[in-house]
């Protein structure tokens, strides 16, 4: 039983290690240049915007819904937590990837949606049948993934990763 509880915490660990630019490999944590070309409308100051923000100021900011737990800042472009017991959470500011450089794993199912006013991708079974991330496109070149490694259900993962994205959203250049 407490590997159950460990293994969201040992996914994260293991995607901030992963940076494979081989097509086909999912990585939340550091994506690759895809063929894709959805996205946000082109725009410089975006990603300069963008850059300005602290991923963990992000996740401190959800606080009042969402109960998040101790903030851990992970790099300059990246923050994680966990929300309950079952639920690690991450988010990644990503000011040289677009959406449309979001690389899709083996057995991910994306969906196109709308965050706010950003355009947006929801990527089930990211890594894992219980991982599930909501990508904001911040112009062409920038994004913010909302990453979480539920270990209960994938639709109780979908809902806390589309909850934070929607309370982040409005944060976003």
């Amino acid at each position: 039983m407490k590997l159950l509880h460990t293994l969201p915490t040992l996914l994260l660990v293991v995607l901030a290690g992963c940076t494979s630019t081989e097509a086909g490999t999912a990585s939340p944590e550091e994506a690759q240049k895809s063929s894709d070309k959805t996205g946000s409308a082109p725009t410089t100051s975006s990603a300069q915007d963008l850059a300005k923000i602290d991923p963990c100021d992000l996740l401190t900011g959800v606080s009042g819904t969402v109960p998040v737990q101790e903030v851990e800042k992970v790099g300059s472009d990246s923050c994680r937590t966990r929300v309950g017991r079952d639920n690690a959470l991450r988010i990644n500011i990503r000011t040289d990837l677009g959406l449309k450089d979001y690389v899709l794993g083996q057995g991910a199912e994306p969906s196109d949606t709308t965050v706010g006013a950003h355009k947006g991708k929801i990527v089930r079974k990211t890594l894992t049948d219980l991982d599930c991330v909501v990508v904001i496109g911040v112009g062409e070149n920038a994004r913010v993934d909302v990453f979480v490694a539920a270990d209960v259900s994938l639709d109780e993962g979908c809902a806390l990763a589309t909850e934070v994205a929607t309370a982040i959203e409005p944060k976003l250049p």
